[in-house]
């Protein structure tokens, strides 16, 4: 839902031709994000590592 809603506020911004040619850039800002909160999380709570390697994991087989 939000990236219909963000598709549809930026469709006459000029930012890109199609809102499909932003997608792998989106994806690579959430894996990016999520290797971002795996860092964290190995250094302030290891405990909970597993977080983030699920989101991870997550956005390997939707790419896949």
């Amino acid at each position: 839902v939000f990236l219909e809603a963000y598709a549809a506020a930026t469709a006459d911004s000029g930012l890109y031709a199609s809102f499909d040619d932003a997608a792998g850039l989106m994806r690579l800002f959430e894996l990016e994000k999520a290797l971002y909160e795996l860092r964290y999380e190995i250094n302030n709570r290891p405990d909970w590592i597993h977080v983030p390697l699920q989101g991870i994991r997550a956005l390997a087989v939707r790419s896949g």
